[in-house]
């Protein structure tokens, strides 16, 4: 007959008498053996209680079989009174409130997936140290495109200044001729204005065209003022902006005409946006100048270099480009080089020859 569920006996005690082939005594609940501690109690015997547990010592700890249907689990209950002693062999099982309240004292054990993700010291990566005198790479920032007007159209090259030795300017300019005929013997400011546009563009009007806007007069020829309306009104055409506009003055002063040449010839004030410079043009007398044989006329030229570093006025230079033909009594190359003092000298002429026209130049 089966024990209830639940009541103790001891390992071969009465409920199990008669189903050993081994006779045992039967003992009490709560005794303690050899059997069941063999390290403690070995020399007492396998059927004798161990004294040290039967004199006080049984309060510590019991050992019981608890019979769960039908099945005896081994249970080691432990005592308020002592600390809890392990035996040196044997298998103990350990109560499941007791590993409960260990696992919630340690807190959560990682999981294998976390401890495999988790990175190691020999798999931290190690920051790149950049080597010494190595520079920096830096970045630019991003090109904002100009809203300034395009001063030539697409295609066009941009005239720039080509240095001369000792430090002048000459320009690139392209040379435009008045043709050699008498109903064109008076269009030197057409071939001026021509002259100053090729800093510009180079879609050049032809002499004609520019005559025409500058109301030209074939026995007598272009007047400052009309001279300089017809050049603003091309470069707002090309450039959209009448901010480079020309403008006439009557000049008798020397340093003030050297500093129109240095400022427009040089790309410098109002035309300091446009990246370029651009020429000057000048009313003067022909008797003083080259390739006229001492014929005396009034004349509109283009200039479009200097040289100043001799520093005097003998000894600095101009250049100026010729539109004049033979009919209107030019015979000479069309570009010329002369003294500032001999230029200067035309100017004054033509300041004291013509007073209908007080515009000596157009800067």
């Amino acid at each position: 007959m089966a024990p209830a569920p639940g009541t103790l006996s001891a390992r071969g005690g009465a409920a199990r008498r008669g189903s050993s082939s081994r006779r045992t005594r039967a003992r009490p609940p709560g005794a303690f053996t050899s059997r069941a501690f063999p390290g403690w109690c070995g020399k007492m015997g396998r059927s004798r209680a161990c004294p040290a547990l039967l004199q006080g010592h049984h309060r510590e700890f019991t050992i019981a079989r608890l019979i769960d249907s039908g099945r005896e689990l081994p249970v080691l209950v432990r005592t308020a009174s002592s600390p809890l002693r392990r035996p040196r062999r044997g298998r103990v099982a350990i109560g499941l409130p007791l590993l409960l309240l260990l696992l919630s004292a340690c807190g959560p054990v990682p999981s294998r997936a976390a401890a495999v993700r988790s990175p190691s010291p020999a798999t931290t990566p190690i920051p790149k140290v950049q080597p010494p005198n190595t520079p920096t790479p830096t970045v630019k920032p991003p090109t904002t495109p100009s809203t300034e007007p395009a001063l030539s159209p697409a295609g066009t090259p941009t005239p720039v200044a080509a240095p001369k030795s000792g430090g002048g300017v000459e320009l690139r300019v392209q040379t435009e001729l008045e043709p050699n005929d008498y109903p064109h013997r008076n269009y030197c400011a057409e071939g001026a204005i021509a002259v100053l546009l090729s800093t510009w563009t180079t879609a050049v009007p032809s002499i004609d065209a520019i005559g025409a806007a500058a109301r030209v007069v074939e026995s007598y020829g272009t007047t400052g003022a009309n001279a300089v309306q017809a050049i603003n009104s091309y470069l707002a055409q090309i450039t959209g902006s009448s901010r480079y506009a020309y403008s006439g003055t009557h000049v008798t002063s020397l340093p003030l005409f050297q500093s129109q040449l240095q400022g427009d010839l040089g790309g410098l004030g109002r035309l300091a946006p446009a990246g370029h410079g651009s020429p000057v043009l000048v009313h003067v007398m022909t008797a003083a100048l080259p390739g006229w044989d001492g014929y005396q006329a009034q004349h509109m030229i283009a200039v479009f270099g200097y040289n100043f570093s001799a520093g005097t006025v003998s000894g600095d230079t101009v250049t100026y480009a010729e539109s004049a033909g033979s009919v209107a009594g030019y015979n000479g190359p069309h570009v010329e080089t002369i003294s500032l003092a001999a230029l200067w000298t035309a100017m004054q002429n033509y300041n004291a020859d013509i007073t209908t026209d007080p515009v000596t130049v157009i800067s």
